[in-house]
């Protein structure tokens, strides 16, 4: 191989060698002529020559290698950075995120710290205008135990009397008459006004209750004021009934045997009142009164329902 020409021998290094012509190898040279003279046959110039095993296996290896390691060295960089910027952000992402968590955790915190604090508020609030309520309501009774004590006290106050059974007896007639006399008067310290006053006497037979009614023939009595301290003309509570001829009320007189009744304890007579008025306030009131007679016949009478007809309104 070393009477080979120089580019022939550089044509040999690679895979498939090709051997240039030359115009100037169609003329024999000198060096042609010696070896053709010692035998050598000349080559033809148009002819290939394979290379060997050995040769191309020195030729080609490095050229392999070399055309690798330049390639794969722009890739490895780019694959060196393109890890170092995934883990650059991968780290950044994962402390963004803990920064993110502890942001809102922090906000949740005081998220529930504000929603705390206003509900304590609202509650507060709400007790405050429950003990506010509460207060105005415990001033408004006091104000109104006031008024109504001053009231009370400077207010007229109307008293009946029912006083003791008065018997009229007609021997010629052989009738009697009861009645009782009521005194009406003002105990307070201001004026009454617009005084009714109904008195009725009943005889009730022992063991029964009166009936307590004014739609009975009675007493009515009508007065526009009384001033406080003063009484009321004596009225006398009488059994009435009304006269067929005149249709005029009149005192009914109990017969004999009505009055026999009486003395003997079997009958009683029950004499009850009931007197409406307003004092200066405006405030209307009313009183009752009841109470039994006998004649001073011992005995015992069934007249509890008079007794506790006693009473006055809690205006």
């Amino acid at each position: 191989m070393t009477g080979l020409p120089a580019r022939l021998v550089e044509h040999a290094y690679q895979d498939q060698p090709v051997i240039e012509e030359n115009s100037t190898t169609n003329q024999p040279k000198p060096d042609d002529e010696d070896s053709s003279k010692k035998g050598t046959q000349p080559v033809d110039p148009q002819s290939s020559i394979p290379p060997t095993g050995s040769h191309q296996s020195l030729a080609t290896e490095p050229a392999h290698k070399k055309t690798a390691d330049q390639a794969e060295g722009p890739h490895k960089k780019i694959e060196k950075h393109t890890l170092i910027v995934a883990w650059a952000g991968l780290i950044v992402a994962c402390i963004t995120g803990v920064i993110f968590y502890r942001q809102f955790s922090e906000m949740q915190t005081q998220t529930g710290i504000l929603s705390k604090q206003a509900e304590d508020a609202g509650n507060d609030a709400t007790t405050a205008r429950r003990n506010a309520r509460q207060e105005i309501r415990t001033l408004q009774a006091q104000v109104a135990a006031i008024e109504r004590q001053m009231r009370q006290d400077q207010r007229a106050w109307i008293k009946i009397e029912l006083g003791p059974l008065v018997t009229n007896h007609n021997p010629t007639a052989g009738t009697v008459i009861p009645f009782v006399p009521v005194t009406i008067s003002n105990t307070g310290k201001s004026p009454a006004k617009n005084i009714s006053g109904k008195f009725v006497m009943e005889k009730v037979p022992n063991g029964q209750s009166p009936s307590l009614r004014y739609d009975v023939q009675g007493r009515r009595v009508t007065v526009g004021s009384m001033w406080q301290g003063t009484s009321l003309p004596r009225v006398e509570a009488s059994i009435f009934r009304i006269n067929p001829t005149s249709k005029q009320y009149e005192v009914r007189p109990l017969s004999t045997a009505e009055n026999e009744e009486i003395l003997k304890g079997k009958a009683y007579l029950a004499t009850y009142a009931r007197v409406e008025y307003d004092d200066v306030f405006g405030i209307h009131h009313w009183t009752t009164a009841c109470a039994f007679s006998t004649e001073d016949t011992p005995g015992v009478y069934k007249a509890e329902a008079c007794t506790s007809y006693n009473g006055v309104d809690d205006n």
